[in-house]
């Protein structure tokens, strides 16, 4: 049943103009059974809250989906309690008043579940498609080369790629060339060399700025 029948029904300009579909909750009469109903109609009643009523928010706003055709709200003295959405006009108002019961937590109300068609809070217009909104892009992606230039002159080095430090040449081995140089004999084998009382017979020609060399003999 799509409750088309709802006593207490009727179309009523709203705020901005345009009618909406309202119905009393002391005369609605649903098509199909829901307990949450009947108790709300009850709770209503006793609390005197008169002017109660079952307000069927605008497809014209979006409020519709092929799944979902019906969002109904509570409205109490001109202001909206709770919401409810579903199959049928009947199926969104009982979700409405579980959502309704867990609000006010009435004595001898509280055993009324709620699921993801009951709104305690105005629900988001649907998306038409049935898609969840696209993610945000991404940050702008910086280049290495501009982000090397945004980087103070002491951090700008740049070292050189991986593969040219392979082949770089290996260094020499020092330690062999030293121990050879060291174990080496002097230049002329030791014969030919001057002897210390040779360098110190060397001396200076003051007159002639030479250099006079004598042997000893």
């Amino acid at each position: 049943g799509g409750g088309s029948s709802g006593g207490g029904g009727g179309n009523k300009r709203s705020k901005s103009g345009e009618r909406e579909e309202s119905y009393l909750v002391k005369k609605y009469r649903a098509d199909t059974y829901h307990r949450s109903v009947e108790s709300f109609a009850r709770y209503t009643k006793s609390h005197r809250m008169l002017d109660a009523s079952y307000v069927r928010l605008p497809p014209s706003a979006g409020y519709t989906t092929p799944d979902r055709p019906y969002y109904m709200s509570i409205r109490i003295g001109g202001q909206d309690l709770s919401w409810g959405r579903g199959r049928t006009r009947d199926g969104a108002i009982d979700c409405a008043c579980r959502a309704a019961f867990a609000l006010v937590a009435a004595h001898g109300y509280t055993d009324f579940d709620v699921d993801d068609d009951c709104f305690t809070e105005m629900p988001p217009v649907p998306d038409p498609r049935g898609l969840p909104p696209p993610p945000p892009p991404p940050p702008p992606a910086v280049s290495e080369d501009r982000e090397r230039r945004s980087r103070p002159p002491s951090l700008r080095f740049t070292p050189p790629p991986l593969a040219l430090l392979r082949s770089s040449p290996p260094l020499p081995d020092l330690s062999r060339r030293t121990a050879a140089f060291a174990s080496s004999p002097p230049a002329g084998g030791g014969t030919g060399g001057r002897s210390d009382e040779e360098e110190e017979e060397e001396e200076e020609d003051g007159a002639g700025g030479g250099r006079i060399r004598t042997h000893a003999v």
